[in-house]
């Protein structure tokens, strides 16, 4: 798609720098982007989310230029925008814009970003059988159903260009269903270790470190882990729902187009996006509903393993 090229192109244009420079400028920029988005959101915490950046995983991914890089940047916005209009959507106008362009944004970065217009669309279906807003519900499923009308065009071009709606052949993919379960088994653990991205000896000397250390911290603060005798409202869970929710669909869709379809094969270029949704929802839910003695000993932790 033709997002992160232009975007490569303007900044190339825009400072002078080179093709090479202008991306690694273009990088920057993004990350500072999700930082201002994590500002936003958490305040005062924002460092810790922010170490999310430093999972050798998205080290990895903004070092290079991959388009993974404005698509990670694009579901925040788009996550960051659904949960603003379900908690408290104080600029209804500016949020319906918001999330058209993200999801936009999400598709014109990556192929797979359709699937927020469906998001969007089912977000719509629950404002109107459920909250009873017709108007919300109207709005949003308009919005659904215009991006994926540009969408429609977009591949349309495509056709008529190459003779294929998304640019070029695809083939069913090559792998057995075992084999195909193997690779995302190890692809899935390998995105749960902070410290390294892919499998391999080191990646398995760091699994049995890293979640026995954590194990350890579940069982110190297993008595006073969440606060019991706290009035906590909804925030916590409607951001951790609204974050994991998009990032499991978008694992979803993602692990079934490359089961049926041969391309990147399973890895932390195709788990990150959705995985990186899932990490914010689950610090932000510990930082609400966690002890203040947990928080702390957590956040020790994952600074430990992100320096590592």
């Amino acid at each position: 798609p033709a997002g992160y090229p232009t975007l490569i192109f303007l900044t190339a244009k825009l400072t002078g720098l080179s093709v090479f420079w202008a991306s690694k400028f273009l990088n920057i920029i993004l990350i500072g982007v999700i930082l201002g988005i994590f500002r936003t959101l958490f305040k005062h915490n924002t460092y810790v989310y922010g170490l999310i950046l430093l999972f050798s995983a998205y080290i990895e991914i903004f070092s290079h230029t991959w388009s993974e890089t404005l698509f990670i940047t694009a579901l925040m916005w788009f996550a960051t925008s659904i949960y603003l209009f379900i908690k408290d959507p104080a600029r209804i106008t500016l949020l319906y814009f918001s999330i058209m362009a993200a999801s936009l944004l999400l598709f014109m970065s990556r192929y797979i970003g359709a699937f927020s217009f469906g998001l969007i669309g089912l977000t719509g279906l629950y404002y109107g059988l459920v909250k009873k807003d017709r108007i919300k519900a109207m709005v949003l499923i308009g919005i659904a159903i215009v991006n994926i009308g540009i969408m429609a065009l977009y591949l349309y071009h495509n056709y008529i260009e190459t003779g294929f709606p998304t640019g070029i052949t695809r083939i069913a993919s090559q792998e057995t269903n075992l084999q195909l379960f193997y690779i995302l088994l190890k692809a899935i653990i390998a995105e749960t270790l902070i410290p390294i991205q892919d499998m391999s000896t080191k990646a398995i000397m760091v699994f049995f470190v890293q979640f026995p250390i954590f194990g350890f911290l579940l069982w110190k603060y297993r008595k006073n882990i969440l606060r019991t005798n706290n009035s906590t409202n909804q925030q916590s869970i409607t951001l951790s729902f609204v974050f994991g929710t998009i990032g499991l669909v978008y694992l979803f869709f993602i692990i079934l187009m490359r089961w049926v379809q041969q391309f990147d094969v399973y890895g932390y270029r195709l788990l990150a996006p959705g995985s990186f949704l899932i990490f914010v929802g689950i610090i932000f839910f510990i930082q609400q509903r966690g002890t203040k003695q947990f928080f702390n000993a957590f956040k020790g932790l994952l600074l430990l393993f992100c320096i590592l």
